[in-house]
């Protein structure tokens, strides 16, 4: 009888942690991992199985760039820069208040050369214990030079938990590039994915919608 409820107890045992061994076995299967630089973590939305990472340094701004493994291919770019601020806090030397440029930028691979990023600007207060995210003081759009506009933009960051102070934030953010070229270079703005929306005195006008989000924390 007692080796009877003993197997009974043993195959209710490994029922119970089967799910538990299955959870462990597809964890390297996740669509997005970890990885951080000057004081913020990163979600990186990519399999960590298909992709390297390099981080470096350039100047005051820290950047993590993700690249395809096998053809190296840059897929995206997320960067850190800070600032510090006047301290608020003037009780603690120890304690110190940094406004933290958080940016990812598109691949400009993607379209036609053209370099856009999206960038949130927030406060953030550090002492010897912990840090927080006290306010978003910006968020928004940049593009490099040339011929091109950014029209209708969107951006925003919102605190994860709702609230502020908060140690973790989701940036959501659309644009529309236009682009206006001759008739006689418009093959490499079809082929990646511009539409044309008109023409004027001989220029032709492209234009492509774009999104961009990313999400970051301080732990």
């Amino acid at each position: 009888m007692k080796k009877t409820l003993f197997l009974v107890a043993l195959v209710f045992g490994l029922f119970l942690a089967a799910p538990l061994f299955s959870a462990a076995s597809t964890s390297t299967d996740s669509d997005s991992f970890k990885e951080r630089i000057n004081g913020v973590e990163f979600e990186i939305p990519y399999n960590e199985s298909e992709v390297y990472v390099e981080k470096s340094l350039e100047g005051l701004v820290s950047k993590i760039e993700v690249f395809e493994e096998g053809s190296g291919e840059l897929l995206d770019t997320f960067a850190v820069e800070d600032e510090i601020v006047a301290n608020k806090n003037e009780f603690s030397a120890m304690s110190t208040t940094v406004l933290r440029n958080v940016t990812r930028y598109r691949t400009s691979s993607a379209d036609n050369g053209l370099e856009t990023w999206i960038r949130s600007v927030i406060e953030v207060y550090n002492s010897t214990s912990f840090s927080q995210i006290q306010s978003v003081h910006d968020t928004r759009w940049f593009t490099g030079s040339g011929g091109h506009t950014l029209e209708n933009a969107s951006a925003y960051a919102v605190s994860t938990t709702g609230d502020f102070p908060t140690t973790s934030i989701n940036v959501y953010g659309d644009v529309t590039l236009q682009v206006a070229t001759s008739a006689t270079v418009s093959g490499g703005w079809e082929a990646a994915e511009f539409s044309i929306g008109g023409s004027v005195s001989g220029d032709n006008y492209y234009r492509k919608t774009v999104d961009l989000s990313f999400s970051y924390s301080l732990y």
